[in-house]
C-alpha cells in the first residue's frame, strides 16, 4: 500500500552481485562476555558424498559433547 506508494520511481542502473568477498583478517571487539565463532566451508567441494551416518553423528553432537561443553560447563543457551 502506502509504503510502496511512497518510494522514488526514478530508474536505478542495475548491479550484478558476484558472490566473492575479498579474504581478509578481521575482527569485531565489543565490551561483552558472550561471543560466537564459526567456521563453514563447503564438503561437496572437497569431495564429500553424503551417508546417512552424517544424522547420527550431527545428533550426538549437538545432545552429547557440545551439550556438555558449551551449555553445562560454559553456562551458553543454544547449543
Amino acid at each position: 500500500g502506502r509504503f510502496v506508494a511512497g518510494l522514488p520511481g526514478a530508474e536505478a542502473e542495475r548491479q550484478v552481485y558476484e558472490g566473492k568477498l575479498q579474504l581478509v583478517d578481521e575482527a569485531i571487539i565489543i565490551p561483552t562476555q558472550v561471543n560466537y565463532m564459526a567456521k563453514g566451508g563447503n564438503l561437496y567441494e572437497a569431495g564429500y558424498e553424503y551417508h546417512g551416518s552424517v544424522n547420527v553423528i550431527s545428533k550426538h553432537l549437538g545432545l552429547a559433547h557440545l551439550w556438555d561443553t558449551v551449555r553445562v560447563q560454559g553456562g551458553a543457551y543454544g547449543a
